[in-house]
This record gives structure tokens, C-alpha cells and sequence, in this order.
């Protein structure tokens, strides 16, 4: 992004939410980075430091920050990544948090990431669960193997992050965690749960049933689940509980994981839609160059199963199946000879060739206003905000229809008509609320990443 000198610190972040009172819940956040990734000083030393902040209603609610120091490993060529936790309590409702970590040794180096999540009102009278966390590892407090951090410990085991949600090695095991609540009451004569593992087609390629007594209203469900026989790939993982007496669904859980697996490779989907019909569409004649530019034109409207079918396309013909099938699976009405959705995406890309194209570029849809036009279509209003001085020209489009009201915010950079886009509140978008202060009144974030809620969203 313009006048950016940071580089991204590689930090996976996950988290969870589980039950505290009838007003508070506890937000588990959990972080891992690669100790290979810091910088040290001549002492051997490492710090980086990190910053949270709540975010409710646009509004800073609650923030901590902290410090790691690491010693430089004595065995470069293989050292763990660093994992930890952070635990805060969070009220009820639609919630925010941003993450944020700095290489203190290089200030260049940092993570800056925004979560939406839900923190759910668990009514005293209606069956419930906690989010399903999937752990590296989970063992008992009375029997354990290793020396754990206490911050991983909780209801008598010891449950050790895992962000990545990644299922390692020669044996790999799921190991999940789940909170359940007031089962005693409202399924008094027990659980029925299956464990259940989809492939990336969601297949089912894995069950496992398990009783539970109902013994209270606070219980907990955990399990290390061997997945030996599973190639590399992507999966998903879940938990569904019934009530053993009438078979009534009460809750199901679903988390992707992925599965590196050190004896049995990926599958090879070389061909993966070699079985569709669609030798009289337009996609069977498509070359390799054409195949290309219709894939980055569509891949922002593409959901994360379909990015991972077509990187495991490797076929010409694969790809062009792929592409159909993209979007049979969105016409909407079969009763006419042509896509509707389809050609009202071509009629977007024309219009951002046609209007957000600059310089020598002419693909209006490469650029930030013509993804967004893409995706989310022409906006409500659009404000315009000509160039003041050294303020760069800016301006902001609404969508008044889309997830309550979202907006999104370009400059101008260079006032050359390429309009970068610098912030949205809409979800999965870039969220930089203090993109005024920053780019237009030209103040830098503190390079030396002191602790102060102006880190933050207010």
C-alpha cells in the first residue's frame, strides 16, 4: 500500500469464545510465529511486543498489551514456532477485535489484523455450546509430558493453541475442544455426538460416534482423533451433538483444518471436472492466457473451497471445467438460454474498464474501485474530495443495502486518477480507521509502537 514501509510479521491468529456469566464471556485469542522471523540484537535477544483492543460499535471497549522476550534458538535449522494465548472478557453481541504485533528489535516488521466475531448470549435455559477449538495438544494436568504454559491450562487440562489449525506429522491427530452447557437440563438423558471429517468436496471421509452422560450443566467435550490415513489436504472437522433420547439436534460445530500428513502426499485432482457436461459452452474453448484473466477477475467472488479446486487444477481442461462450473452453480434461472448473473458481470467489468482505468493501464477491473464495483456492485452515493494542498484527493462510496450500511474509502495518491482503497467497515475488507490521520493528514503510526489507544479504532 502507498507510503507503507512495513513488511508483515508472519503471525497466525485464531480464537474462541466460551461462557463466563450471564453477562461476560471469555475471548481466547491464540498466536503463533516462528522465532526464525524476529530479529536479535547482539545479546541474542529478541522482543516483540503486542497490542488487542475490543471493538464494539466502532468504539474502543477494552485493550492489553505485552511483551515476549526470546532468546536466540541454538539450533537454527529447527526451531518451533513461539505459541501463545491472550484471555479477556467481552460482553454479549457483534464484536471486534484488532490484533497487532511489532518486531521491536525492527520496527518494519509488525502484524496488523481485524476479527469480527459474535459473543453469544448462552441462555440459562436452552442447550448450548462454546466455539469448537481445535488444539496441537490436550492432556491432562494430572498426567502430562511436558511442562506447558499455565495460560493453556483450563477445566483440569492443559490445552495448548493451535492458530493454524494445522494437523501435523507421521501420525497426525485432531485434537478439539468444546464447551458444553446446560445438557443436565435440557438433554437429561444424554448426548449422542459424531465426530465427523469432510474432504475438501465435502465428503464424508471420517466418523466417529460417542455417547455422553448428561452428569452436569457445565461440561466439557474433548478428543485426539487419529487421521493417519488421510492424505495432505484440506478438510473440515465436525462435531454434532443430539439428544440421546429423541435424536433432536442440539448443536453442530464445524472448524477447517489442513493436514499435512508426512507419508501420504496430496490427491491429484489433475482432471477434477473432467466428468461435467460442458462441451457446448463457451468455457471449452477458452486458451491458457483467456483461462487466466477470467479466474483473476473472478477469484474475490470465489469461495475458499473453490480458490483451493483451482489451485490443484493443473490442466488446461481442468481449469476450463472449473470455470463452468463456477458458474452454472450461480445461475439462477435455469429457465433461460443464458446467465444472467454472468453477463451482469461482464456488463461490471466493460463499466470499470470503461471508468477506473489510468495511465497505461487499461483493465479498470485490476484496480481497488474495480474489484469493489465487481463485488459489491454500483454504490448507494459517492462523495468526492478534491486534492487541498499536500491532501491527496480522496473519495468515499456507500452501500446503504449491504451489511447494515458499509462504505469504502480510496485516495488518490498521486493524483493521477489510480485510487487505492485505504479503508471499508465492510466485513473481509481493509479496516483502517485512522486512514484520515495517516494518509490524508500525513501522520505516520509511531514507528516505535507505543502503547496507547490510539493503536486502535475508536
Amino acid at each position: 500500500m502507498a507510503y507503507s514501509a512495513f513488511a508483515e510479521l508472519p503471525v497466525k491468529v485464531d480464537f474462541a469464545v466460551f461462557r463466563y456469566n450471564d453477562s461476560l464471556n471469555i475471548l481466547e485469542i491464540y498466536y503463533s510465529f516462528p522465532a526464525s522471523s524476529l530479529k536479535y540484537n547482539d545479546s541474542g535477544e529478541g522482543v516483540i511486543g503486542f497490542a488487542v483492543g475490543i471493538i464494539q460499535s466502532e468504539s474502543i471497549i477494552d485493550s492489553t498489551q505485552w511483551i515476549r522476550n526470546i532468546k536466540s534458538p541454538s539450533n537454527k535449522d529447527n526451531i518451533p514456532d513461539m505459541v501463545g494465548i491472550k484471555t479477556m472478557l467481552v460482553p454479549k453481541g457483534k464484536l471486534k477485535f484488532m490484533f497487532v504485533a511489532l518486531d521491536m528489535n525492527n520496527k518494519y516488521e509488525k502484524y496488523k489484523r481485524t476479527f469480527s466475531f459474535t459473543s453469544p448470549d448462552y441462555p440459562i435455559d436452552k442447550f448450548s455450546t462454546s466455539d469448537l477449538q481445535i488444539a496441537a495438544e490436550i492432556e491432562s494436568t494430572s498426567n502430562t509430558r511436558q511442562k506447558w504454559s499455565k495460560a493453556f491450562k483450563k477445566s483440569g487440562l492443559f490445552v495448548v493453541p493451535n492458530p493454524g489449525n494445522d494437523v501435523l506429522g507421521s501420525n497426525p491427530k485432531i485434537h478439539s475442544y468444546l464447551e458444553i452447557y446446560n445438557a443436565k437440563k435440557i438433554a437429561p438423558a444424554g448426548l449422542h455426538i459424531l465426530y465427523t471429517v469432510y474432504d475438501a468436496a465435502h465428503k464424508e471421509v471420517f466418523a466417529l460416534p460417542r455417547e455422553k452422560k448428561s452428569f452436569s450443566d457445565a461440561m466439557v467435550e474433548y478428543i485426539s482423533i487419529p487421521v493417519d490415513a488421510l492424505p495432505t489436504g484440506v478438510y473440515y472437522f465436525t462435531v454434532l451433538i443430539k439428544d440421546a433420547k429423541d435424536e433432536v439436534e442440539l448443536s453442530k460445530n464445524t472448524r477447517k483444518i489442513y493436514v499435512s500428513n508426512y507419508n501420504i502426499p496430496p490427491k491429484s485432482v489433475d482432471e477434477f471436472y473432467e466428468n461435467m457436461s460442458f462441451e457446448q459452452s463457451e468455457f471449452a474453448t477458452l486458451s491458457e492466457e483467456r483461462v487466466k484473466i477470467f479466474y483473476d477477475q473472478i477469484k474475490f467472488l470465489a469461495s475458499d473451497y473453490e480458490k483451493e479446486v483451482w489451485d490443484k487444477c493443473e490442466t488446461l481442461g481442468a481449469k476450463q471445467r472449473f470455470l463452468y462450473t463456477f458458474w452454472s452453480a450461480r445461475n439462477t434461472d435455469t429457465t433461460k438460454t443464458y446467465n444472467q448473473l454472468l453477463e451482469d458481470f461482464r456488463d461490471r467489468i466493460a463499466y470499470t474498464n470503461k471508468h477506473f482505468k489510468y495511465g497505461l493501464m487499461k483493465e479498470g477491473w485490476r484496480t481497488d474501485r474495480g474489484r469493489v464495483y465487481i463485488k459489491y456492485g454500483k454504490p448507494t452515493r459517492i462523495d468526492h474530495f478534491v486534492q487541498e494542498g499536500d491532501r491527496p484527493p480522496y473519495i468515499k462510496w456507500y452501500y446503504d443495502e449491504i451489511q447494515g450500511g458499509v462504505h469504502f474509502v480510496f485516495i488518490d495518491f498521486r493524483s493521477n486518477g489510480f485510487y487505492q482503497l485505504v479503508h471499508s467497515n465492510a466485513e473481509g475488507e481493509m479496516y483502517n480507521y485512522n486512514w484520515y490521520e495517516q494518509y490524508i493528514e500525513r501522520q505516520d503510526p509511531d514507528p516505535n509502537f507505543k502503547y496507547h489507544k490510539s493503536n486502535f479504532p475508536r
